[in-house]
């Protein structure tokens, strides 16, 4: 009999409709024939990249030539390929920016209006001091102009072209479709998609006069953003949590919700105003990955598959990445503790940790496992998953089994077996004697160093113990 051990992460209502978890392990649907339709692969770990002088978290990166620049607790930070950094200046503030830059300038706008320029030609980081420039809290980069949102107001104003330190008061237009103000933005496809408290409007280059941009017919959404740091784009996706806190992926001009799993979960938090999300995709999946801070806690969606997952740091917190940047061909997150930038690997089975790498637990919590709430004598059970693969970390890993006789309630251990020594692809994780049960939820805990992929679990009901 096969186990509902496979999925996605659920949050329910009730956890006698739908236990599942699905912690650090993300699911991989195959279409091509394979031994099982679903499996779980270990999330990625990582590796030091660079360690950023500056105290406090990495509050935002922007790519720009060969590059990196990152903003580390109050410093700008210019970073090359091999790790090694330069200060570039200080970026008043302790909370996330805003980043773009228009190929020779870098600019950052802070949480307190400030909007600040690094020119990589003179190397000099200067504070926007026009007196045409008011405010802002994000700033984009298209088609040749700055372009930043005014806060408290529905205002979005224009720099001049390919010079973000100089502003005109009459360049500026009004998202003026519902009376709120603007949040945040984000460039899309060379059109300007302008967040709201309750709405999105979507503008496009129609080379007016003094302000360029113009809205697009038809490019009017009743969905706000409840954070500006949560807006992430990827190819020809926009992602962000709205203001009835659901979150949606745009088709066209149409915000579809994805939340739908996780969506209890989210409703039952204290704080979204703080969320931050950021896009990246791995081998050929294509992840949406957001945190609430305040909540301590992380879920990733992967629009590959259509089903989310939650990731934790090895201490049962939130995920440490604050920020992401695709950089010289590598995934680089910024730690909103340490100051660090690690890169994410999927053959890096630790997080980085000083000199020591904290092993990365994983957890699967399946489905309900019922035969109409007769009782079921189960004396087998085996997890199907990749064999063989200890290595010098941990010789002989081990994954235990856990049984619920109350949709997931409470736990018993079944106990520990190998994932086999390196080699031995013969092994079997198998568990004899689980007994007499109406209803089956199993939990799979791997805390090692080791690949962890996991395709499938069976379990052998004794012909002839079933009872009417």
């Amino acid at each position: 009999m096969l186990v509902p051990l496979l999925g996605g992460e659920v949050r329910s209502r009730s956890e006698d409709l739908n236990p599942q978890r699905c912690i650090n392990l993300y699911p991989a649907v195959d279409k091509s024939g394979g031994r099982s339709k679903v499996a779980l692969f270990g999330t990625p770990g990582t590796k030091l990249f660079s360690a950023l002088v500056g105290s406090g978290k990495v509050r935002g990166m922007n790519v720009m030539g060969n590059s990196l620049f990152a903003v580390c607790g109050t410093k700008l930070y210019e970073v090359d390929t091999a790790g090694v950094s330069t200060d570039r200046g200080t970026i008043a503030g302790t909370e996330n920016v805003s980043i773009a830059n228009n190929g020779t300038e870098v600019a950052i706008s802070n949480q307190e209006g400030k909007l600040y320029v690094f020119n990589g030609t003179t190397s000099v980081l200067a504070e926007v001091v026009d007196a045409d420039y008011e405010n802002s809290n994000s700033v984009i980069f298209i088609d040749g102009f700055m372009l930043v949102n005014v806060p408290n107001t529905q205002k979005v104003m224009a720099s001049a072209l390919y010079d973000a330190s100089s502003w005109d008061a009459l360049a500026f237009a009004s998202s003026e479709i519902h009376p709120d103000d603007t949040v945040c933005m984000i460039n899309d496809h060379r059109e300007v998609w302008v967040f709201g408290k309750n709405s999105t409007e979507v503008w496009y280059n129609a080379g007016c006069e003094t302000f360029p941009f113009d809205r697009i017919p038809g490019g009017v959404m009743e969905y706000g953003v409840l954070s500006k740091n949560c807006v992430a784009k990827i190819y020809d996706s926009i992602f962000w949590l709205t203001t009835n806190k659901t979150i949606v992926r745009a088709n066209n001009y149409t915000p579809e919700i994805i939340s739908q799993d996780i969506q209890y979960a989210i409703d039952n938090l204290t704080t979204w105003s703080d969320a931050i999300g950021f896009c990246y995709i791995q081998e050929g999946h294509t992840f949406y990955q957001i945190t609430f801070p305040t909540d301590d806690i992380t879920f990733t969606y992967d629009m590959t598959t259509g089903l989310w997952h939650s990731r934790q740091h090895p201490d049962g917190t939130r995920h440490r990445a604050n920020c992401y940047a695709l950089f010289n061909n590598k995934h680089i997150i910024g730690d909103y503790q340490s100051g660090d930038l690690y890169e994410w690997d999927l053959d890096t089975y630790t997080e980085y940790n000083g000199n020591d790498g904290a092993i990365i637990p994983r957890t699967r919590i399946g489905s309900v496992l019922t035969d109409e709430e007769r009782p079921m004598f189960v004396s087998r059970i085996q997890v199907d998953m990749e064999e063989g693969v200890g290595n010098a970390a941990s010789a002989d890993p081990q994954a235990e089994l856990f049984f619920s006789r109350d949709s997931g309630r409470t736990y018993t251990t079944l106990g520990q077996r190998s994932m086999g020594v390196a080699g031995n692809f013969e092994q079997r994780l198998i568990w004899n004697r689980v007994g007499r049960h109406r209803e089956l939820t199993l939990k799979l805990y791997i805390n090692e160093p080791v690949k962890t992929a996991i395709v499938g679990a069976y379990a052998v009901v004794d012909e002839g113990t079933r009872r009417e």
